[in-house]
């Protein structure tokens, strides 16, 4: 446990919005065992191949995105201020008074505040209008554009949320950035590292990149990689806070989330089946869910070549898409589970579903 926890901790706490992952990558790299081959494509997606990999049974691609959400210095005010762009479905109204942070070219790590106008000088049209994207600076504490660019800051440089990764032993609650999809990225490295000491070598990892701008990483990945089956790994909206205890499938601490729907991809029947069953026969904790909503790299590697059969697995997050996401780490180890259960038995059984 406190090896896993090692990595979701150095996972969450790295940097890497949208097209901008080198440190989630570099992060990753050093969790994965020596039995498995690594490389990077030009894109940044991550590769895992298990050394003397099993080319008779059928392929089993693991994925998980290293991108999160976050913002890109759009401009630099007279005044020193940061506008910005978002990377990613952002909740703009989230972002007011939040904390971020940014790596210059040189390294060096600057902190700023997402300026918010205080209530005392707020007319009533600016409190009640909704807040644009176009209305949020950054303030990094100076008060000149010429100070601003002799920091190292210019146009083009990615923000992230300034959230340090924590464990409640006592609840067995994470508290951190990215669980979208970090959690899911953690997943994709124990599971192989896992899977590959246990001679099960029929798999193989991505970490993709881009999928909160569209599943560009994905595509690339899907064109790559010949894969049989495809197990997506998510961090999920959890749904228990605002929806009735009999109506929740996304409650945290229930388990892992089978999705069988959402608006981008259904879920093969036989494996969403087969998950379940697996799940009951091991006691695994799982929740079902069909989402109105949302959507996975699931949706595009389901698609690729002939057509290959897709599950999500994901872990439930609170807050999701904020910079503070909550998670129970029984919820991540019930997703493991399950994968490592499927991969088996894809291993026993072809894909006999």
């Amino acid at each position: 446990m406190m090896k896993a926890l090692a990595l979701i901790e150095a996972m969450s706490n790295a940097n890497g919005i949208s097209g901008f992952e080198n440190d989630a990558v570099q992060t990753a790299l050093k969790f994965v065992n020596d039995s498995i081959d690594v490389t990077v494509d030009k894109m940044n997606n991550c590769y895992l191949v298990p050394k003397e990999k099993d080319e008779k049974s059928p392929t089993v691609l693991i994925d998980g995105h290293l991108d999160e959400l976050g913002l890109l210095v759009q401009s630099i005010t007279d005044s020193g201020l940061l506008r910005v762009i978002n990377i990613g479905g952002w909740d703009i109204k989230n972002l007011l008074s939040q904390k971020m942070r940014l790596v210059t070219d040189d390294g060096v790590v600057i902190k700023g505040i997402v300026a918010s106008k205080p209530v005392h000088f707020l007319s009533d049209s600016e409190r009640n209008k909704p807040v644009a994207i176009e209305d949020l600076l950054v303030d990094v504490g100076v008060s000149s554009k010429e100070e601003v660019v002799g920091l190292g800051i210019r146009i083009g440089l990615a923000l992230v949320p300034d959230v340090a990764f924590e464990y409640q032993q006592m609840t067995q609650t994470m508290i951190g950035k990215a669980f979208d999809n970090r959690l899911g990225c953690s997943l994709v490295v124990e599971t192989l590292n896992e899977c590959t000491a246990k001679g099960h070598r029929h798999i193989i990892g991505s970490l993709s990149v881009q999928e909160e701008v569209g599943g560009r990483g994905a595509e690339v990945v899907g064109n790559v990689v010949n894969a049989d089956l495809c197990i997506v790994f998510e961090g999920s909206p959890a749904d228990d806070t605002f929806t009735s205890r009999g109506e929740a499938q996304g409650a945290i601490g229930k388990g892992v989330q089978i999705r069988i729907a959402d608006r981008t991809m259904i879920s093969h029947p036989g494996l969403t089946r087969l998950a379940v069953r697996l799940a009951k026969e091991k006691g695994i904790p799982y929740q079902e869910t069909v989402r109105r909503g949302g959507g996975t790299n699931g949706a595009t590697y389901h698609i690729k070549g002939k057509g290959i059969p897709c599950i999500v697995l994901g872990v439930p997050v609170r807050y999701v898409h904020a910079h503070y996401g909550i998670a129970k780490y029984h919820d991540y180890e019930a997703a493991r589970e399950l994968a490592i259960a499927v991969i088996e038995y894809v291993k026993a059984n072809g894909l006999d579903f």
